[in-house]
């Protein structure tokens, strides 16, 4: 079973191969959603919560704000062509957003 971090390193490496053009260090879109889903029952096991899609939201949820005003840097995740994976390790929610 991969760790958090194991799951957060192959997402960097997935960025890099989108950001590179580098095709065989991409993870497939079954990867992807296979990885992320791993992620979110770890992040739930650590009582952080998965906020959804960002583009759904009425508002930005409580949680997002206060972190903002904490200062807390969130890490960001190109997963697909438009998406992106949101995590902020303080916090410990995660959420995606589609840039399209």
């Amino acid at each position: 079973m991969k760790t958090l971090n194991d799951l957060l390193e192959l997402f960097k490496i997935h960025q890099l191969g989108i950001l590179n053009g580098n095709q065989s260090a991409c993870l497939t879109p079954k990867e992807v959603d296979e990885a992320i889903g791993i992620l979110l029952r770890e992040c739930m096991k650590e009582d952080a919560g998965y906020l959804g899609w960002a583009n759904s939201w009425s508002e930005e949820p409580l949680i997002i704000n206060k972190c903002k005003e904490f200062g807390h840097k969130t890490i960001e995740y190109k997963i697909g062509n438009c998406q992106y994976l949101v995590y902020c390790e303080n916090c410990g929610y995660i959420y995606k957003y589609d840039s399209s």
